[in-house]
């Protein structure tokens, strides 16, 4: 085990409601949009050039966005993987993002 720092964003802080994050990605879907690829991880909306999105590391379960790039085993289900996003929603990531320091069980 070995303690890291990294910083994070609040899911909340980043996102909105899951309702209307699943509304925008339905909508985002009927124009042609693909969820993982083309379609922002946080707000569901289509993103115009996703080969040069950026990716957020969802972990601790979904509570916090990251950048960190190595695998974080801090609990069971805690890694969710990489969501792209779109530039606002990095916007929104990078101004509420802060320093924890988490317990790595790997």
């Amino acid at each position: 085990m070995e303690n890291i720092k990294l910083v994070v964003a609040d899911w909340s802080k980043v996102s909105i409601s899951y309702e209307t994050r699943e509304r925008n990605e339905n909508k985002s879907q009927e124009k042609g949009f693909e969820i993982g690829y083309s379609i922002c991880g946080c707000c569901g909306k289509p993103i115009e050039n996703p080969e040069n999105a950026k990716a957020l590391h969802l972990i601790e379960g979904g509570k916090y966005f990251t950048e960190y790039e190595d695998e974080i085993n801090t609990c069971d289900g805690a890694d969710m993987g990489w969501w792209k996003v779109g530039p606002t929603c990095y916007k929104k990531f990078k101004k509420n993002g802060y320093e924890i320091e988490l317990v790595n069980k790997d």
